[in-house]
């Protein structure tokens, strides 16, 4: 699905007492790699420590955050230009936090310039599908969903990251 800025639907941002909006850090990795159908390895724990680590390459991206300070909802803004890896804790679910999350990020992206935004959705999650909907996102026919590997360098000095190979894929993602 692809988000432009001309269709983006205005999205109250009201969050309830104790619950704030912000970004994601290095420190939400581990959570984030549990929470990830496709990640829960070092290598994408790894991974997001760089991504998210704004003297890094701080890629941008949005949570509602607990009064303890725990995510519990967020999306990511990744290296092909997608938003991905959305989630939100089930006890959370159904309170508007990943619509929130998600105008937020595009919002964002769209403030600085950008044209356009692809967001990842995996097949059957309606829930998901049906909040971008609601965002004005639209469907694109015949797309082909992709993603790159990333492998940390072996001199360990080198935190930088190379992609290795690519995945088109008709319906989804696999591991």
């Amino acid at each position: 699905m692809e988000l432009r800025p001309e269709t983006l639907r205005l999205c109250s941002l009201d969050v309830p007492v104790g619950f704030t909006v912000g970004c994601l850090l290095p420190c939400h990795a581990a959570q984030i790699t549990k929470q990830w159908a496709f990640g829960g390895n070092e290598s994408t724990k790894h991974f997001l420590e760089f991504v998210l680590n704004p003297d890094e390459l701080g890629f941008p991206s949005a949570a509602v955050f607990d009064s303890s300070g725990k995510a519990v909802s967020y999306i990511l803004f990744e290296a092909e230009g997608n938003m991905a890896m959305g989630y939100t804790d089930k006890e959370y679910r159904g309170r508007g936090f990943f619509r929130i999350v998600n105008y937020v990020l595009a919002k964002q992206l769209f403030d600085s310039g950008r044209r356009n935004t692809y967001v990842q959705i995996a097949p059957g999650n309606n829930a998901s599908r049906s909040t971008y909907i609601s965002l004005g996102a639209v469907d694109i026919p015949d797309w082909k969903q992709h993603w790159v590997l990333y492998r940390g360098r072996k001199d360990k000095s080198d935190r930088s990251f190379v992609p290795v190979t690519f995945n088109y894929l008709n319906e989804g993602f696999t591991k």
